[in-house]
């Protein structure tokens, strides 16, 4: 899901998110980082192993894992001698996963994603099971609820496992800033915005429901960030949804139209016109684009602020000043300024 454990934080080879991106199989996966919890500790490599370090750079948990997660509120999943188990941030072991869980995702508001043969449900910080898996799908808590799959469409619980919003509909985002992005239906051109009742607030791009009205766009105008200046006749305004992990975030959501890509805030007006190739959420104050294929990261003005050689998918956003990078195999970190906090080490 914009795309990126992930992002998404890039989420360690063995941390897929290919249970996220799967609910939505046309939208464009990235990986990403969990940008609701706490990520205090990130997993660098040495000498093929994986340890930690703090995002001063310095090492907190030596190198001595088969592979390792992002750390989120307190813990991460890490693999040694064949066994997966969650350490706290000292690398001491709490607890260890059960072999028939398949698939997991980093603790959201206390509770941890599982998947045992082949359900999904939640386990707790001490690793009991408090959601029994019986889901199709399912994503990270945020806001409260959770994104399930029953057969063949999605609906939310919340953290009893009780369904909130009845499944009812083809895709949806998790919640975020109190809204989730949703799609009723396979064909339905642009999503809608239900709020936590599943009451829709409105739908993009330009429907008047309850008291939202949007407002009006003729044309828009792109900044010169490297691409000849055009200008975007939106009369016939087809726009999509490019990310579903999450709704908006810092008050934006990336869009597509005309095959480029920007940013609409919740009043439905463009603040960031439609010139990358790729752009991801929001977080910290930067977001991820693609521009010519490679990754770089602008302000909220649609200003670049960091230029990359790396190639987008090789990148995450920012989380607590830090955004991964991994290349054939190598990590490292850049910091806001774009320069490495930790090097390309494998």
């Amino acid at each position: 899901m914009k795309k990126i454990f992930l992002i998404s934080l890039i989420i360690c080879s063995f941390l897929t998110i290919s249970y996220q991106t799967s609910i939505n199989a046309q939208s464009h996966s990235t990986k990403t980082v969990n940008y609701s919890t706490d990520i205090n500790l990130f997993p660098i490599k040495q000498d093929n192993k994986w340890g930690y370090i703090d995002k001063t750079g310095k090492v907190v948990i030596a190198a001595e894992f088969d592979q390792a997660s992002f750390f989120s509120q307190g813990l991460a999943f890490v693999r040694k001698d064949n066994k997966i188990e969650v350490i706290n941030s000292r690398g001491e072991t709490e607890f260890y996963l059960p072999n028939n869980v398949n698939n997991y995702a980093a603790f959201s508001e206390d509770l941890a994603l599982v998947a045992i043969n082949g359900k999904y449900g939640f386990i707790n910080k001490k690793g009991e099971i408090v959601i029994t898996p019986q889901f199709d799908q399912a994503r990270s808590f945020s806001e409260g609820l959770a994104v399930v799959k029953i057969g063949n469409h999605y609906g939310f619980i919340d953290k009893s496992g009780q369904t909130v919003v009845n499944p009812q509909f083809f895709s949806a985002t998790s919640f975020s800033e109190s809204l989730a992005a949703v799609r009723f239906k396979q064909n339905d051109l642009h999503p809608a915005f239900i709020d936590k009742t599943g009451k829709v607030f409105f739908y993009l791009p330009n429907e008047t429901l309850g008291n939202f009205t949007k407002t009006d766009i003729t044309e828009v105008t792109s900044q010169d960030l490297g691409y000849e200046k055009s200008s975007y006749n939106l009369s016939n305004f087809k726009a999509s949804i490019t990310f579903e992990n999450r709704a908006f975030s810092e008050d934006l959501i990336s869009v597509r139209i005309n095959n480029k890509y920007g940013y609409i805030n919740k009043a439905g007006e463009i603040v960031i016109a439609p010139m990358f190739d790729f752009a991801d959420a929001f977080n910290e104050g930067l977001a991820q684009v693609s521009i010519k294929g490679k990754c770089a990261y602008i302000n909220s003005l649609g200003t670049v602020i960091i230029k990359t050689p790396f190639d987008y998918y090789n990148c995450s956003g920012f989380a607590n000043g830090l955004a991964q990078i991994q290349v054939k195999g190598s990590v490292g970190y850049l910091d806001k300024s774009g320069q490495f906090l930790w090097p390309l080490t494998k």
